[in-house]
């Protein structure tokens, strides 16, 4: 569940899936062989179906169109399982009409938001080597490199402003607020092996509040801001805890 701030209600899904003005949210359901795409109505709960096929897995919701990740599941094995990989990212407009395909690659693009979709590693990569984040502009179908750290890197959400998050990981784990092509600045670092900042999360304002990852069945909740940096403001070690959405 997340916080609609705008319609101070409570929806079941949020970013990527969720738009602007909280008036609507998109999902997609279905199996390994195929999917549908929803949009919904918030205030009148009425649930329309746009396309279906893929299998697809839902990149965010523009008041153009629902942009959707094509996968591929491959056969199972011991090691893995079965996997599901990108095969490209694809759009779907509201008013209808066959989806479009805009990329073709195993890149994972994780949101759409902005005018823009952000693409992080690649889906084949289990092993987790060095990969860059980009910037696809879905005008003009441009790729730009924001951010190259030569590290294992995912894009975790967005500032109030609308930079990008993006957690790094090596021998440390970094996480950086991206403020344009090459122009990071690092909010937090810290040991792999302890508990992190994470997504999901949510920005208000001058403050971002991340959830936690950590190789132990414990979690906590971030509270980052300019003045203070990052901190820990919630422990939990007897349920899984992760941020709902900005404050009331």
């Amino acid at each position: 569940m997340f916080y609609d701030k705008p319609l101070k209600r409570w929806v079941p899904w949020g970013p990527p899936g969720l738009s602007a003005d909280g008036a609507s949210y998109a999902y997609v359901d279905g199996d390994q062989t195929s999917s549908r795409i929803h949009i919904v109505d918030v205030r009148t709960n009425v649930d329309i179906v746009l396309a279906a096929g893929g299998p697809w897995r839902l990149a965010g919701l523009q008041p153009d169109a629902v942009y959707v990740m094509s996968l591929k599941y491959l056969p199972y094995s011991e090691a893995y399982g079965v996997m599901a990989v990108g095969t490209g990212l694809w759009k779907v407009l509201l008013t209808g009409g066959d989806p479009k395909q805009l990329t073709n690659d195993s890149r994972n693009w994780p949101f759409v938001t902005a005018g823009a979709a952000w693409g992080d590693s690649s889906t084949y990569d289990i092993a987790g080597g060095p990969n860059d984040v980009v910037r696809l502009d879905l005008k003009t179908l441009q790729t730009t490199t924001w951010l190259d750290p030569g590290m294992r890197s995912y894009l975790l959400g967005f500032d109030a402003g609308g930079a990008p998050l993006i957690t790094s990981s090596a021998a440390d784990e970094h996480l950086w607020r991206v403020r344009g092509p090459g122009d990071a600045v690092e909010l937090w670092s810290g040991p792999t092996n302890g508990v992190r900042p994470y997504a999901p999360l949510a920005a208000d304002a001058g403050t971002i509040w991340f959830s936690s990852i950590n190789q132990t069945p414990s979690w906590s909740i971030f509270r980052y801001t300019a003045a203070a940096g990052m901190k820990v403001v919630a422990n939990f070690s007897d349920h899984p805890v992760s941020v709902a959405g900005p404050c009331a």
